[in-house]
């Protein structure tokens, strides 16, 4: 697992961190305030729509997301999910918060819940569309998470269903952790759901060569430890 982390991208975060007394709530500017604004990308001859997949209902009393969807099947899925050491991957926590968590990454457009104390918590608001976030963004929370990993701490990331936008960064961390793409996303598919980046914007750009070289990058430029 990565150890290194850019001073710069995170130093405000883990100072907020610290604190044991409060929500601490961080905003993407804070995550990359050094890094310049990049457009978003969109692959040729698709449109920058809403992925369609939003209609659902919470069953079993928050334990299991349901989703309509197949010809108005229920389609079952856990509210949260263990992807890896420290990491869970789920569906917005409005019924049932995963326990014992130390930081949560909402990259969904809103919040119903309340952040437990002590919990670090920072907000993305990615579009579940055929556009990708700002690629920068994504691989700055993606090496901040994974250093949050390292110390300990419990990641949790969600989006609305925990299937797509929240899979993005989850594929990116696995990524930044060591694993190979396809690996990660059938990691996901196998201990959540086989829906899981039906979005398939998202996975090619998981499947693309962009991350990889990106975290080849980063650490390349960071200092011998």
């Amino acid at each position: 697992m990565r150890r290194g982390v850019d001073p710069r991208d995170s130093l405000k975060m883990k100072q907020r961190a610290k604190s044991q007394e409060a929500p601490i709530v961080i905003s993407p500017r804070d995550v990359a305030r050094s890094h310049a604004r990049r457009k978003p990308t969109t692959p040729d001859g698709e449109s920058n729509g809403a992925w369609p997949l939003h209609n659902y209902s919470v069953v079993d009393g928050g334990d299991i997301v349901g989703i309509m969807q197949r010809n108005g099947e229920m389609v079952r899925i856990p509210a949260w999910t263990v992807i890896g050491d420290h990491l869970l991957l789920g569906a917005h926590p409005a019924d049932t918060m995963p326990p014992n968590v130390d930081a949560i990454a909402n990259v969904d457009s809103f919040r119903f819940y309340d952040i437990p104390d002590g919990v670090l918590y920072l907000h993305f608001a990615y579009r579940d569309a055929n556009v990708i976030p700002d690629s920068t963004d994504l691989h700055i929370a993606a090496r901040f998470l994974n250093d949050l990993r390292a110390a300990g701490k419990t990641v949790f990331i969600h989006c609305r269903l925990g299937l797509n936008r929240s899979a993005l960064l989850t594929g990116l961390v696995l990524i930044d952790e060591g694993y190979r793409a396809k690996d990660a996303i059938e990691m996901m598919r196998t201990l959540r759901s086989p829906y899981v980046l039906e979005n398939t914007t998202f996975e090619r750009y998981l499947l693309s060569e962009t991350p990889t070289n990106a975290i080849r990058a980063a650490a390349s430029s960071e200092p011998a430890t």
